[in-house]
């Protein structure tokens, strides 16, 4: 079953040190909890007391606050941490609800179907504009760890972990050659989208990219070439025209 110790760490990334900015509406927040929060377990607790707090504090907070909410002991280590994450991010109600529509599934399948719901929750508020790209990175960091877990044997564990390694090569080998083609033409380069990483250990080749369109330069030649032996075609045709005509008049 889950292990939120082994979890947490993972989550915790994400979450941040500590941040007391003034501006800040949810004000002194360390590792992803707030001073209110930390006063719900310890009252009358100081800003410099939840600077100094414990690592036994953080796990008991955030096992009480969001991995019991959603039965999390009761999940596999891959579906605990999905929806651990989740429900940190987005509140256990949410993460919950995900738990219960995806129920008739397990292992990698579970857990990609909750990161695929949580990417479409996600991407469909209106922030995503400005916290897209991290929380899409976020949620893609938790998938992977979680597939290891969710992996039956070491050896297909380290067949996940070597997909997403080809996969990232993959994708930055693509950018970097689209960046490379689009500095030395002055034709506009579309970079190809990587394809989705397939359910199974094997990864699908990524798309080539297309090459640039060429100048105009190189046709001036098969122009010439081309002239060249229409001319010879018509002086043929001239000199098989005089021949039989020659040989009707000598008839």
């Amino acid at each position: 079953m889950a292990d939120l110790s082994t979890i947490l760490p993972v989550t915790l990334k994400y979450e941040g040190g500590w941040a007391n900015n003034p501006h800040d509406p949810g004000g002194a927040t360390m590792k992803g909890i707030t001073l209110n929060t930390f006063r719900s377990f310890r009252t009358g607790a100081t800003a410099t007391e939840l600077h100094d707090i414990s690592d036994a504090d953080v796990l008991h907070i955030y096992d009480v606050g969001y991995f019991r909410p959603i039965g999390g002991a009761t999940k596999t280590q891959g579906v605990g941490m999905v929806a651990f994450d989740y429900g940190v991010n987005s509140g256990p109600g949410r993460a919950n609800k995900v738990l219960n529509a995806t129920g008739n599934l397990a292992g990698a399948a579970r857990v990609r179907a909750i990161s695929d719901s949580r990417l479409s929750f996600l991407h469909g508020l209106s922030t995503w504009a400005y916290f897209g790209k991290g929380w899409g990175a976020r949620v893609g960091a938790c998938e992977a760890v979680a597939l290891r877990w969710e992996a039956a044997t070491p050896s297909q564990a380290q067949v996940e972990i070597d997909a997403s390694v080809d996969q990232a090569k993959k994708k930055a080998a693509i950018h970097k050659t689209a960046v490379v083609i689009a500095a030395s033409s002055t034709a506009p380069v579309a970079i190809p989208s990587i394809v989705k990483a397939p359910t199974t250990s094997t990864v699908t080749e990524a798309p080539t990219v297309a090459p640039a369109p060429q100048s105009s330069s190189p046709l001036v030649p098969v122009i010439v070439i081309g002239a060249l032996i229409a001319a010879g075609l018509i002086f043929g045709l001239l000199a098989l025209h005089n021949s039989q005509r020659a040989a009707g008049l000598k008839a």
